[in-house]
């Protein structure tokens, strides 16, 4: 499964799920190999912690991974962040923690997640602390897409979904 977005690369993995022993290490080998590809300079330094904000040169990445699958997003000149996590997993107890408004109940329960984990990545920029239900999540209606909005940031947001697995990418405009 892989988000089909123009000038964003991205790469999911089995290999880079949570339960994976050297997950971590694969991701950081997966990270050197593509920004190399795409910078043609050796990509080290911030990547012993995977933690955001990650930035390389003009390249922003966010990574995300579940018990059984995982993945990273890279975008040039902006502020992007990415989730994904097991759809079962998202239960309809989580609305109480990260509902914003009562309109967003309408939502199903494991997009509205991604998309806020997903915002909380695409905001670290900030580095302030973000709660997830001070996040804003509208469905616009006319696409498949949704409106993001905190504080003074707005970002669009994407969703994939199938029956095992929920993505999300949120991106700053």
């Amino acid at each position: 499964m892989a988000l089909d977005l123009p000038h964003i690369e991205g790469f999911i993995s089995p290999d880079f799920a949570s339960h994976k022993k050297n997950h971590r290490h694969l991701i950081r080998q997966s990270l050197f190999q593509k920004m190399f590809q795409l910078t043609n300079k050796p990509f080290y330094e911030g990547l012993n912690i995977l933690k955001p904000p990650l930035k390389f040169k003009n390249y922003f990445i966010s990574i995300s991974h579940s018990k059984k699958i995982g993945g990273y997003v890279i975008a040039p000149n902006q502020s992007i962040g990415f989730d994904i996590e097991e759809t079962s997993r998202c239960k309809k107890h989580l609305y109480e923690k990260i509902i914003s408004k009562e309109k967003e109940q309408q939502t199903e329960v494991s997009i509205l997640w991604t998309l806020k984990e997903a915002s909380v990545k695409s905001l670290s920029f900030l580095q302030e602390k973000i709660f997830i239900r001070d996040i804003e999540v509208k469905n616009n209606e006319c696409s498949k897409t949704f409106h993001v909005r905190f504080k003074n940031f707005r970002g669009k947001g994407f969703i994939q979904k199938n029956s095992l697995f929920t993505m999300a990418l949120v991106k700053i405009l």
